[in-house]
């Protein structure tokens, strides 16, 4: 018993020294961009290669990629001492990957369609929000679709209700709001049951959440900042599923002073905003502040717009500036169509870093290479959104719009960022399962759909020339392509039979 006491104080030692060991790695990771940003170019080689030095083979493999990447350290590329920084690294995550991660995971799930979403809900809602009082008050009806029992649904705990009605009809329900959340990630969320009638109907809704002082993601509630989303289920939000189809219809009032921003089309008539969210969603999320500022970029039937908080005029500006361009890029491969995106930035902790549906929330501190890379990503969703989201052939959606936003990178940053960047994505995807079938909902499918699917598009560009290639894209694009059988039978017409089995195979591999 001794000696096991003795080997685990032992480990847990070594654990200790090792992840100090990697924390100092990071320290000097960071101090070296500081350095190169000042333009010490000798101070950041000798940090870098300190911070090189004592990183261990699993978080070269984490960090290479930000290595590669990071602007700061840019001023230092095209030095020896830079590519022998590199390739240690390099050197470093490949012992490692093939020391421990010799049998790829392949999560596979083969689907010829979408896997099939729930129902979509409609909310038709009129929501009350009193700011000194840290409360919402909502009455509206909801549209479940037809069905008759108990339904049951997530609602925010602290909530009293007024009535439940059917067509008119009060019905039973009740808020338990002893039991634990069905779920997980609405933790102060209860469950609501409501009994149906045979046939269903249209189910009217009214109470008010008690919010209380709030700090968080999609459900912070203060004097200076309102975020309320999924998160809070400030709406009754389905437990059987979440159906990513629903659609909504909301009128906000609130305190003078005021402004209402969110994740759907928003209007201001007299002292009533109003919220349109016509596309398919899971979400909606309203935001409020008297600080919140929007501006709107639109090229044709394109549309973007950008709510602030936190976030610098002069950031802000540039940042639309930035959507114009984008446009401009998409349209000039794909044409018209696009739709719209609303983006909200702020510097502040505690929001941004989730995206909905044609909405996204960003934290940023100024219109740097990161936040405008974002933004071309997301924004190419408004191009790239044919195939089912729910199947692997989502791939056709997120590998074309990453591909794009590489080509957006290369046009605006030059060949050598290009060129960095596409190698963090073979960095990234050098033991990543195929393409070919992969489990969407599994955690291995973003890396394999976004950068693997992208490096294909690459390394087309590479072998038929640039000009060809944005034909191609272009064509794809406008065929509105919805599988992956359609898309190599279209690859087999525009290009050949050898690319249609070049494209299978890599898809495989």
């Amino acid at each position: 018993m001794k000696k096991f006491v003795c080997l685990m104080l032992v480990l847990s030692g070594f654990f200790c020294l090792s992840a100090s060991a990697q924390t100092e790695a990071l320290a000097l990771y960071y101090k070296a961009c500081g350095q190169a940003s000042r333009g010490q170019v000798d101070s950041a080689f000798m940090s870098l290669a300190d911070c090189v030095g004592r990183m261990d083979g699993s978080y070269s493999r984490r960090y290479y990629s930000s290595f590669v990447t990071a602007p700061q350290l840019r001023v230092l590329h095209g030095d020896r001492r830079w590519e022998q920084l590199r390739e240690e690294l390099r050197h470093k995550k490949h012992l490692f990957e093939d020391e421990h991660i010799r049998q790829v995971p392949y999560p596979r799930k083969a689907s010829g369609v979408g896997a099939g979403q729930a129902s979509g809900w409609h909310y038709d809602l009129e929501v009350d929000i009193d700011v000194a009082a840290r409360t919402v008050a909502v009455k509206g009806w909801l549209d479940i679709g037809a069905g008759e029992g108990r339904v049951s649904m997530v609602l925010w705990r602290d909530s009293r209700i007024n009535t439940v009605a059917v067509d008119g009809k009060d019905v039973g329900y009740m808020l338990d709001t002893a039991a634990k959340s069905p779920v997980p990630y609405i933790r102060d969320g209860s469950p609501l049951y409501v009994d149906m009638p045979p046939g269903g109907g249209r189910l009217w809704l009214d109470y008010v959440c008690v919010m209380g002082e709030r700090d968080g993601w999609e459900q912070s509630f203060g004097d200076d900042w309102i975020e309320l989303g999924y998160y809070a289920a400030w709406y009754p939000v389905p437990v059987e599923g979440v159906p990513h189809n629903s659609t909504a219809q909301i009128a906000v009032t609130i305190d003078d002073g005021y402004r209402v921003g969110g994740s759907g089309f928003v209007t201001e008539d007299e002292g009533v905003w109003r919220m349109s969210q016509s596309w398919g969603s899971f979400d909606n999320v309203i935001t409020a502040s008297p600080r919140l500022n929007t501006l709107t970029c639109g090229r044709g039937d394109s549309k973007a717009v950008i709510d602030y908080i936190d976030f610098p005029d002069a950031a802000a500006d540039s940042a639309l500036q930035v959507c114009g361009r984008i446009f401009d890029h998409y349209i000039r491969v794909c044409g018209q169509g696009g739709g719209y995106m609303k983006f909200l930035i702020s510097s502040s902790e505690g929001v941004g870093g989730y995206s909905r549906k044609n909405y996204v929330s960003m934290m940023a501190t100024s219109c740097d290479e990161r936040l405008s890379v974002d933004m071309a990503r997301q924004i190419g969703a408004l191009w790239w959104n044919k195939a089912p989201s729910d199947s692997w052939h989502d791939w056709l959606n997120v590998s074309f719009a990453e591909f794009m936003t590489l080509c957006y990178i290369r046009d605006t940053l030059g060949d050598g960022v290009y060129a960095d960047y596409v190698d963090a994505y073979r960095e990234d995807t050098r033991r990543a399962c195929p393409v070919w079938e992969v489990d969407r909902s599994s955690s291995k499918a973003y890396a394999v759909m976004h950068k693997k699917g992208a490096l294909m598009l690459c390394d087309l560009d590479a072998e038929i020339g640039g000009k060809r290639t944005m034909e191609f894209v272009g064509e794809v694009c406008r065929a509105g392509i919805t599988s992956t059988g359609q898309f190599l039978d279209f690859t087999h017409e525009r290009l050949g039979r050898q690319w249609r089995t070049w494209f299978e195979k890599r898809l495989k591999e």
